[in-house]
């Protein structure tokens, strides 16, 4: 069992240390006015990426505690159910649906948070990188 875990852990680090060294290559290829207008880039795409993900948390935070939301969906659906809006606000199916909302933003925010991390460590690799080499 240890050597299994040592074993995943070796291949882990490698992966890592191989994807590390392809990058610097890819790095030492471009001249230094491309590294440096990518990593502006990426600094920005970063920040911007940053703030998707809290605006994501927080809608579903709005969301959950938000019982005007639930009000416009019974009005929203009352034409179609043929139910009274009151009815309809204190129904099971209005529930359920911001149940589906909620973990349809999670999902979101879950890719969000996926992309966030591979543009990260392009951030942080290109950062070493420039402060290895310009510094």
């Amino acid at each position: 069992m240890i050597s299994t875990i040592k074993n995943y852990y070796e291949r882990w680090m490698k992966r890592h240390e191989r994807r590390y060294k392809e990058a610097f290559g890819y790095y030492n290829r471009r001249s230094k006015e491309a590294i440096l207008a990518e990593f502006i880039e990426l600094e920005i795409k970063k920040e911007r990426s940053s703030r998707s993900w809290k605006l994501l948390v927080g809608l579903v935070l709005t969301i959950i505690f938000s019982n005007d939301l639930k009000r416009i969906l019974a009005i929203l659906f009352s034409p179609l159910t043929g139910l009274p809006t009151k009815e309809l606000n204190e129904s099971v199916l209005l529930s359920i649906i911001i149940a589906l909302f909620i973990v349809l933003l999670f999902l979101t925010i879950l890719i969000y948070n996926f992309s966030y991390s591979l543009l990260l460590r392009r951030y942080l690799i290109l950062k070493h990188y420039i402060e290895e080499h310009y510094t």
